[in-house]
């Protein structure tokens, strides 16, 4: 009798303890500081190179440190380095290299009690592209305009969060620095583990 009464009682602490974590998983800390890492494939878009190939897509990595204001809305700032474009005629002749800075506004749609939420960004970017040349007799009669370029542009970016504990989630999100015709526009396909302090 006792034993049965200790193993009910087991299996109801199991059943609320599970239920609590799936209830409070559902719903984040409503405010706070949070960290965010990113990485998968980036590719450099909108930018012509005077080359006979051209490799512009690989791995790229992404973090971002935000403030949490209300369960829809933060704000963030975020570093992302981009994979170099390689530049070839024949062998390799250069690189482009590319990297981002970003500050932007975040918003958040939680979907139902699933601990997914749906999330948007939009703010402004410093892009900047270096090329440079590491074979010039592969480089000659090309028009590639070596040496660094920055401008400033827009930054948005579009995903979906899934809470697995009340502070920390899994993402997958597509994210776009728009730059010019001299620094490309810089994408990044991805996901990552983002971490709120509360």
């Amino acid at each position: 009798m006792i034993k049965g009464f200790h193993f009910s009682l087991l299996l109801c602490l199991l059943f609320s303890m599970l239920f609590s974590e799936r209830l409070l998983a559902a719903f984040p800390p409503p405010q706070g500081w949070y960290i965010e890492g990113n990485t998968g494939l980036s590719t450099v878009t909108s930018k012509s190179y005077d080359a006979p190939n051209v490799r512009r897509s690989g791995v790229g990595y992404n973090i971002n440190l935000g403030y949490k204001l209300t369960t829809f809305f933060s704000g963030e700032m975020g570093y992302t380095h981009y994979f170099p474009t390689r530049i070839y005629n024949g062998p390799k002749l250069g690189q482009d290299t590319h990297y981002s800075y970003d500050l932007s506004a975040k918003a958040t749609v939680p979907i139902s009690d699933s601990s997914v939420e749906a999330f948007g960004k939009l703010g402004v970017a410093r892009v900047h592209s270096d090329v440079q040349i590491t074979n010039q007799s592969l480089a000659a009669g090309l028009t590639l305009n070596p040496g660094s370029q920055n401008v400033t542009g827009l930054y948005m970016a579009l995903g979906l969060a899934y809470y697995f504990a009340p502070s920390m989630a899994v993402n997958i999100q597509w994210a776009r620095a728009h730059g010019n015709n001299q620094t490309g526009d810089l994408n990044l396909y991805g996901g990552g583990l983002s971490y709120n302090f509360g």
